[in-house]
């Protein structure tokens, strides 16, 4: 497609973006006079009748919307071989792009990202269309500070003639629960992966990750990423509350559709009584470094001010609690009269008649049980906090659940002779975990949650196998062996498995790990994480050119290097 100079009478001047079917070129519309984006699938799959049909979907989708957050479509036909169709040209950065630059984006810049991109979901919704492809590389930022939705790909319109064809698709880390599962997606599903990019952009790292795609499915099924955000200091506890929200496991608890979420994000922003918009973005762009959130650091913790779902989670716990007391009252009372019953038949002569029977009953109940009727009950091998539950709702992370028991959490064999039994038990012993700079756990291959925890973890003893796993950083696997009521500790410090590096570059070089952009310097904020071995360091520059070399790291190593690039080639 290299030779492909206009279609659709729009001169085409710059390749942007090839994919796997369809290449993005900016070209200028002479008609109207202004720059377009213009979309064309590649000839070889012209042919593809699916293909082809869900390309020209894409533009009678988007067409629809027609909203300032989400991309405008100009145009769409078919020229030849091939189908093309003209869009908004967006002067500006993805949000992926602002991600990777900065780290991260300040609190209140990514509540107006989140909001804004909530406005355009919102009306996409309203025209019952899914977008099913939210990351931070579909959301474009404009020199002017403006916040639009592209890339509608992968959306469909949902009708019940369609709903057993929904395919999982979309990437990977944004990937919602129920996509992953391959059940229907509604609304609730690009909220999820919305929630998603939000974390992101809080905690300038991704929600979910792996080294494959399993290790990313377990993440999104089993981890709850948000629970760090509420114990950072600098992130508003409101807005980590509504991100965790976002990120439900069941669709059914989270955010319904974009209208509920919008609320919330404005009811925020009335209680902390700030005023953030594109301005203020377009600021930030312009020189980030200059840049101080609008959201007042003594607001962030206030938990007067919390997201209104929770208080009725706390009004539903109440009314359990009430009615807890009622029954008990009444069983109190019932069982006092029960007693004050027994009393008086034994001291009524007419009652004894039954005490042949009640005794026959008695001597069945003291017999020995068989060996085969034994019932072993075996709660979960670990457990967090709750003992009565085995679950730990706290922001430890652990997301054990156990079948909620009255009886005792370990081994108890119900046999007439219960005390000698619970005498031979063996105790739980502990584990404590201390990371730096922190890790998903995952015991005997079960996700417990993410450091750091709040308590020691409950583990019957017996050997474990524990994996650390933390972004930039390669994986801690352990052996450990717990024993009877003894606490055995883990403290790892990942920079000790990787290398750093740290560059001055003159004049400046986008700098390549391995053929992958990792950063621009100057300026470097933090040093390059990498993994001891060898690398290939490339500099590129778009005038001075292209210089490589061959960098060995070693654990635990800062290695500093100071490049003139000019000089490095003119030898």
């Amino acid at each position: 497609m290299g030779n492909l100079r206009q279609i659709g009478g729009i001169q085409i001047f710059a390749e942007i973006y090839q994919g796997a079917t369809t290449t993005v070129y900016k070209g200028y519309q002479p008609s109207l006079e202004r720059v377009v984006l213009i979309k064309v699938l590649r000839p070889e799959f012209s042919e593809d009748k699916n293909l082809r049909k869900r390309f020209e979907e894409e533009a009678r989708l988007i067409a629809k919307i027609q909203h300032p957050n989400v991309v405008a479509i100009y145009e769409d036909g078919r020229e030849g071989q091939f189908s093309y169709f003209a869009a908004e040209f967006v002067e500006g950065y993805n949000l992926k792009h602002l991600i990777h630059e900065h780290e991260k984006i300040p609190s209140d810049l990514a509540w107006f990202i989140v909001l804004e991109t909530a406005k355009g979901l919102k009306a996409a919704q309203d025209k019952n269309i899914l977008h099913k492809d939210i990351k931070p590389s579909n959301i474009l930022i404009s020199h002017e500070g403006q916040v639009k939705i592209t890339d509608f790909g992968l959306a469909s319109l949902r009708s019940k003639e369609k709903d057993d064809e929904e395919e999982v698709s979309g990437t990977l880390a944004y990937m919602s629960p129920e996509d992953i599962l391959g059940k229907q997606l509604d609304k609730n599903s690009d909220i999820f992966s919305l929630g998603a990019t939000f974390y992101e952009m809080l905690n300038g790292i991704q929600a979910f990750y792996g080294e494959k795609a399993g290790d990313y499915f377990n993440a999104i099924l089993n981890d709850d990423p948000a629970i760090t955000l509420r114990k950072k200091a600098n992130i508003p506890l409101e807005l980590a509350i509504i991100c965790q929200k976002m990120m439900l496991k069941s669709a059914a608890q989270r955010y319904q559709n974009c209208q509920e979420l919008i609320e919330d994000l404005e009811e925020f922003q009335s209680n902390q009584k700030f005023n953030v918009g594109s301005t203020n973005l377009k600021s930030y762009l312009r020189n980030p470094n200059e840049y101080s959130s609008k959201i007042p650091v003594a607001k962030v913790a206030d938990e007067k001010v919390q997201h209104k779902a929770y208080y009725k989670n706390y009004i539903f716990i109440s009314l359990v609690l009430v009615v807890i007391i009622i029954v008990g009252y009444f069983g109190v009372f019932s069982y006092e009269n029960h007693v004050e019953s027994s009393e008086q038949d034994r001291s009524h002569p007419q009652r004894n008649n039954n005490q042949e029977l009640s005794s026959s009953v008695e001597e069945q109940k003291s017999q020995p049980v068989p060996e085969e009727e034994l019932v072993l009950k075996m709660p979960n091998r670990y457990s967090g906090n709750d003992k009565k539950s085995g679950k730990d709702t706290q922001d430890g992370g652990i997301l054990i659940e156990t079948e909620t028991r009255n009886e005792s959490e370990f081994i108890e064999l119900e046999t007439s002779t219960k005390e000698s039994s619970e005498a031979n038990l063996t105790k739980p012993g502990y584990l404590q975990i201390t990371c730096t700079p922190w890790a998903v756990v995952y015991i005997d291959a079960d996700s417990i949650g993410t450091t750091p925890f709040e308590e020691s973890l409950k583990l019957q003893p017996g050997r474990y196998e524990v994996i650390l796993k933390s972004p930039e950083f390669p994986e801690y696997k352990s052996h450990v062996e717990i024993l009877d009521n003894e606490k055995t500790d883990i403290e790892i410090s990942f920079w000790s498995l990787v290398g750093t590096l740290k560059l001055e570059v003159s004049p400046w070089a986008d700098v390549y790990i391995d053929e992958e952009y990792r950063d621009t310097v100057p300026p470097q904020t933090r040093p390059l994480v990498l993994r001891p071995g060898q690398h290939t360091l490339t500099l590129k520059h778009p005038v001075i050119g292209e210089w490589s070399t061959l960098i060995e790291m070693s654990a635990g190593k800062l290695l500093e290097l100071k490049f003139n690039l000019r000089n490095l080639l003119s030898q």
